[in-house]
């Protein structure tokens, strides 16, 4: 049997336990803190496309010429031309030789200027641009021909002629264009001229091996020759800016109107300083 007191012990914890949990179930409880609700997805930012560059000289359009025209002239030196000394060879002389011929500055009788690059800036239409077909050969360590120029968009055969290493490195500006290192005779690389402008050569074993190619945006121009003059058919009539480049004397410029059917004289000249 249970005592009175064990019994009346067991009564007040029982009570108490009830107290304990009526004021836990009656107790008012906060309610849960709403979750965060995600931000709103802002919409990525729509990119806009930058304008595509336009090949140096503007766009080109192609259309049938009639009535055109002709631009002749020359590309001369005033004053005496300064005597440029054969150039000094370094390097492989059983085939590059201990000096050859300086080809940087040719000028002939009346103070023509030989391998000047003649264009028109400022035609946007005309007759059709064709690429073109060409050589670039390393013979007798130099580059042949030293100057020419072609229709962006033409075929290159790089060609190394000699039976020595040579390294035909060819620049845009600061862009290089190609670089080829041709160990072997006879050795042939086609390469194709995509893009605009005065692609300068040289050959990084040779320093003294230079030149330049003329790749044109538009058909209308020539390379001077021998005695400087140059001639440029089939123009639309109209009124043009003429552009000479040559790797020496630099840029000149003169502007010339172009009858229907007619000739029109563009001399260009470059002053001794």
């Amino acid at each position: 049997m249970v005592s009175s007191r064990t019994w009346m012990k067991r009564v007040v914890m029982g009570l108490a336990a009830g107290a304990i949990g009526l004021t836990a179930c009656t107790k008012e409880e906060a309610p849960p803190a709403p979750a965060p609700q995600p931000a709103a997805a802002k919409p990525a930012p729509t990119a806009t496309p930058s304008p595509a560059a336009a090949p140096a000289g503007g766009t080109y359009t192609e259309t049938t010429v009639t009535n055109g025209g002709t631009i002749a002239g020359t590309v001369a030196l005033t004053g005496s031309a300064p005597k440029l000394e054969p150039q000094t060879r370094n390097k492989d002389p059983k085939v590059c030789g201990t000096t050859g011929p300086n080809e940087t500055l040719l000028v002939g009788a009346g103070g023509g200027v030989q391998n000047a690059i003649v264009w028109l800036t400022d035609i946007h239409s005309g007759k059709k641009l064709v690429p073109a077909t060409s050589t670039l050969n390393q013979t007798k360590c130099g580059f042949s021909p030293h100057v020419q120029a072609l229709p962006v968009g033409s075929s290159l055969t790089v060609i190394n002629s000699d039976p020595v290493l040579h390294n035909v490195h060819a620049s845009l500006g600061a862009t290089t264009v190609f670089n080829y290192a041709m160990p072997i005779v006879n050795q042939k690389i086609p390469t194709k001229l995509t893009k605009a402008g005065i692609v300068r050569l040289k050959c990084d074993v040779h320093g003294w091996m230079n030149g330049a190619i003329g790749v044109m945006p538009n058909p209308y121009f020539a390379v001077t020759g021998a005695d400087g003059s140059f001639t440029i058919a089939d123009v639309p009539p109209g009124t043009y800016t003429v552009h000479a480049w040559h790797e020496t004397l630099g840029d000149r410029d003169t502007q010339v109107t172009v009858p229907a059917g007619g000739k029109a004289q563009a001399d260009l000249k470059y002053a001794v300083k």
